[in-house]
């Protein structure tokens, strides 16, 4: 009985660290098209939409002038089975290159 128990303890934990790796993969591809998206055009903002992989999907927010002007929040929020993983980006873009320059990156 104890085997049994143990081997399913072990079971659910080894699906719960791929749900959750699986949900950062998906938050991060939500990330990475938000900057595509601010690379092609820097006044990109959002309240919402999805970037679909597979079967799971990462909802994405842009935010233009937050924290302070010149810059723009990302945030990118994935679940696989119970698992959510939430990414926040901040992203400056300099006005003389139109570069965009990752500030910092938050994961949760």
């Amino acid at each position: 009985m104890a085997l049994a128990f143990l081997a399913t303890s072990f079971l659910n934990s080894a699906y719960g660290f791929r749900a959750a790796q699986r949900a950062q993969a998906v938050a991060s591809a939500g990330v990475y098209d938000a900057l595509m998206r601010l690379d092609r055009n820097s006044g990109f903002s959002s309240v919402g939409y999805d970037v679909t992989l597979g079967n799971d999907t990462a909802h994405v927010v842009v935010t233009q002038n937050l924290p302070s002007t010149g810059k723009a929040t990302i945030v990118s929020t994935a679940t696989v089975t119970l698992r959510q993983r939430t990414i926040n980006v901040v992203v400056a873009n300099a006005s003389s290159t139109g570069q965009i320059v990752v500030v910092s990156w938050a994961q949760s």
